[in-house]
């Protein structure tokens, strides 16, 4: 008789505990455990050299985390460069205006 009780209870149980879970899409499956990556390519936009490490080795990240800085002082004297033409051609505009009034 306890038997009889005790396998009632386990089935009871055990359909109560599966009516828990969502019903999974069709083609979808549910799995527990950790994924371990040993290498992922990151893509710059510009080169340089990395002056800045901003997290540590296995720390989570998302899209668009920043996770590094570079040092692009090339890039940099660069845009100076075009900064300074633009700022000398707006002077020459206004050179150009003086004359023609």
């Amino acid at each position: 008789m306890i038997a009889v009780v005790a396998l009632a209870a386990g089935l009871g149980g055990w359909l109560w505990w599966t009516s828990l879970e969502p019903a999974l899409q069709p083609g979808s499956a549910r799995a527990n455990g950790r994924i371990e990556t040993t290498r992922i390519d990151v893509a710059v936009k510009y080169g340089g050299q990395i002056s800045e490490v901003l997290v540590e080795q296995g720390a989570l990240v998302e899209a668009d985390d920043v996770i590094a800085r570079i040092e692009a002082t090339e890039l940099e004297a660069q845009l100076r460069a075009a900064q300074a033409a633009t700022l000398q051609r707006q002077q020459e505009l206004v050179q150009a205006d003086a004359l023609i009034a």
